[in-house]
């Protein structure tokens, strides 16, 4: 886990520097593979019967993607990977872990660079000062200037 982006908002509001905090995860599915005798085997009994199984790194022929049906009835496959990710946070929540958050399925959101999202996040800092001073009764919304 590290941090490598100032929090504007948290860090005005508390007096002193707060970073965002992230954790990058590479997971690697891994399948267990049967390797067979084969025809070259000493023994012709062997041949064709289970040498040893190993772990190996999984490739989309081997993990198997599964077959989901949308609302509307429609048949796609879901990506293996997906299927990973889903199970990690899963994992994770079932873990203790329920401060980890997780985007909606099927979100049509666009991810934000962080200059954007800070612009974003300042916008709405920016209308509740505003809203909030609308309200104060000290604080008068003159726009005519006075020469």
């Amino acid at each position: 886990m590290h941090a490598d982006e100032l929090n504007l908002a948290l860090t005005e509001k508390y007096g002193h520097p707060v970073y965002h905090y992230h954790l990058h995860i590479v997971a690697l599915p891994v399948v267990e593979k049967q390797v067979l005798c084969s025809k070259r085997c000493k023994n012709p009994a062997l041949v064709g019967t289970v040498k040893e199984t190993i772990q190996q790194g999984s490739h989309s022929k081997k993990w198997k993607s599964q077959r989901v049906t949308d609302k509307d009835g429609k048949t796609s496959f879901l990506p293996s990977y997906r299927i990973l990710q889903d199970e990690f946070f899963r994992h994770m929540q079932e873990s203790g872990f329920t401060d980890f958050v997780w985007g909606e399925r099927g979100s049509d959101a666009q991810h934000l660079s962080s200059l954007e999202y800070q612009i974003k996040q300042d916008a709405e800092r920016l209308k509740e000062i505003q809203k909030s001073t609308e309200c104060h009764p000290l604080i008068k919304n003159d726009t005519t200037r006075r020469t």
